[in-house]
């Protein structure tokens, strides 16, 4: 695998990881939202449920 590859598959999967750590940030934070409020926690599964179909 030439240098040039590798430095591109770094820099692809370093975005990929940032893109889940975002995701996994914004996901706990909606959790400790949901927490503090229970019907919060009700309307997000009804989000949930409606994006589902």
């Amino acid at each position: 695998m030439p240098i040039l590859n590798r430095g591109i598959v770094v820099r692809s999967t370093l975005r990929v990881w940032i893109r889940m750590l975002f995701i996994l940030v914004a996901f706990f934070y909606r959790l400790q939202s949901i927490r503090t409020s229970v019907p919060a926690y009700h309307e997000v599964l009804v989000k949930f449920a409606g994006s589902g179909t």
